[in-house]
């Protein structure tokens, strides 16, 4: 076998296989983490290394309901897929939010209460990422709203 096959063939063998994160991977996790599975959420925050574009925003956008709906579950399952070092982003909000600045602000702040019920000294640094990229994005939709206003 030639040099240039012989590199090729193992430039071939020694590259690994990656799989793109589809749509319909989310959508079998989606449902069941938002009822509070923990298998089904940690399968978001694994799926979400290997998505690109609309499937990671829509990945965030389902963690952050669950951080809503199971903000325990969540900061646990952040915390086994990064030890809490960052939050993931829990702002995203969806087509749904798009332009509504007052409806972000009231989404974010009861996803930030919910954070800050749970009381667990192993949460605590991923709860305090999570809350603090809350309020940042909170203080964003409440100055966009008021601006809304005053130029109408």
């Amino acid at each position: 076998m030639n040099k240039p096959t012989l590199a090729l063939l193992a430039a071939a063998l020694c590259t690994p296989v990656w799989a793109a994160v589809t749509e319909q991977d989310v959508a079998a996790a989606r449902e069941p983490a938002l009822a509070g599975q923990a298998p089904a959420t940690a399968q978001l925050f694994r799926l979400y290394d290997g998505a690109d574009g609309a499937v990671a925003e829509w990945i965030n956008e389902t963690l952050g309901q669950v951080a809503q709906a199971h903000p325990k579950l969540f900061l646990t399952e952040l915390v086994s897929y990064n030890g809490g070092a960052a939050c993931t982003n829990i702002a995203a909000l969806g087509p749904d939010f798009v332009d509504a600045f007052a409806l972000q602000a009231d989404e974010l702040s009861a996803r930030r209460a919910a954070l800050q019920s749970v009381d667990d000294a192993a949460l605590e640094t991923a709860r305090d990422h999570c809350t603090a990229q809350l309020d940042q994005a909170i203080s964003r939709s409440r100055a966009a709203a008021a601006a809304l206003s005053a130029a109408e």
